[in-house]
């Protein structure tokens, strides 16, 4: 190498603190062995960092809380928190259609995807799932027309067409008594019993109270009992329904 050397001038740490040198200028800090470089005003200049501090550590000296957080900023210690609708749908996972956020699995645990189903006839009998609103409304229509009997019959007896009539027979046992036979079985079966007529006026010209008894309930059919007033035992044209 050709034998030319360049000093600058130096001092310690100590002796720079006070020292402002010239606009561009550059001296060697001999305590920190490295470069300050000099504005012409300000003491001590602008000291070069070295290597080995320019690599990946350091301290961190402040931390802002920045959007959808609070507690920042921070420049020793603290807590930084999600902010009151901080988080916006956007920022959250992905989902796939007919599903809601939840948590099937027993026990605490992370949220997870839990399906909506749309099944009229509840096929997946799921314990899992939530059911549509208007899968709800079909199932629930499709079973309440399943069980239900609508219909009416004369006080001698004849069985009315029309309605979803799930009798198969009315037969007239003795005045104002009646066999009511079921065309299917009904599990545990509900049976309301009105008189069809109830402003029906007897031969003696007085309009009475109507009564009615439904008995020998049971899977396959009842038995109606019918009268008005004092005529516990009277024809009576009944409307019937089943459940």
């Amino acid at each position: 190498m050709p034998n030319i050397s360049v000093q600058l001038r130096r001092g310690t740490d100590t002796e720079h603190s006070s020292f402002a040198g010239a606009e561009g200028e550059v001296t060697v800090d001999t305590t920190n062995d490295t470069l300050r470089v000099h504005d012409g005003t300000t003491a001590g200049g602008i000291r070069l960092a070295k290597l080995s501090e320019a690599g990946g550590s350091g301290t961190v000296t402040s931390v802002d809380s920045g959007t959808g957080l609070t507690g920042g900023p921070i420049t020793t210690s603290g807590t930084l928190s999600v902010a009151d609708n901080g988080v916006t749908f956007a920022k959250m996972q992905d989902i796939n259609t007919a599903k809601v956020i939840g948590r099937t699995t027993a026990g605490s645990g992370d949220p997870e995807e839990v399906s909506i189903l749309d099944e009229d006839a509840m096929t997946s009998n799921s314990a899992t799932a939530l059911a549509t609103q208007q899968s709800i409304k079909a199932y629930v229509d499709s079973q309440v027309a399943g069980v239900q009997a609508k219909c009416s019959f004369e006080s001698n007896g004849t069985l009315n067409s029309g309605g979803n009539v799930n009798v198969s027979t009315v037969v007239r046992n003795s005045a104002g008594q009646y066999t009511v036979t079921f065309t299917s079985s009904v599990t545990n079966p509900i049976v309301q019993a009105t008189i069809a007529d109830d402003s029906d006026i007897h031969s003696s010209g007085s309009t009475r109270e109507s009564t009615l008894v439904v008995s020998n309930l049971s899977t396959t059919g009842c038995v109606i009992k019918t009268g008005r007033g004092s005529y516990t035992n009277e024809d009576c044209p009944v409307h019937l329904l089943v459940f």
